[in-house]
């Protein structure tokens, strides 16, 4: 798929995770899975992708499923 990088924050204790992800721009995959563990193993409640609010989440396997992008991505997910 080419390069891709992310930098993952923990704000756990704010009670949520931050990704800021910057996709591959060669081959561009149809969708990119990402997954979110809270280390107390709590569950996703909300989840908001560049602001938005994104429902393409499973909370029973900490999945974030994003769709074709080439744009630098920031995700967050809530517990």
């Amino acid at each position: 798929f080419g390069e891709m990088d992310y930098k993952i924050q923990s704000l756990s204790n704010d009670g949520m995770i931050k990704m800021t992800l910057n996709p591959p721009k060669r081959n561009i995959p149809e969708k990119i899975n990402v997954r979110f563990r809270h280390p107390n193993e709590k569950p996703i409640k909300k989840v908001m992708v560049n602001d938005i609010e994104w429902s393409n989440f499973s909370v029973e396997k900490e999945m974030i499923t994003l769709g074709r992008t080439t744009d630098t991505t920031e995700i967050i997910a809530m517990y």
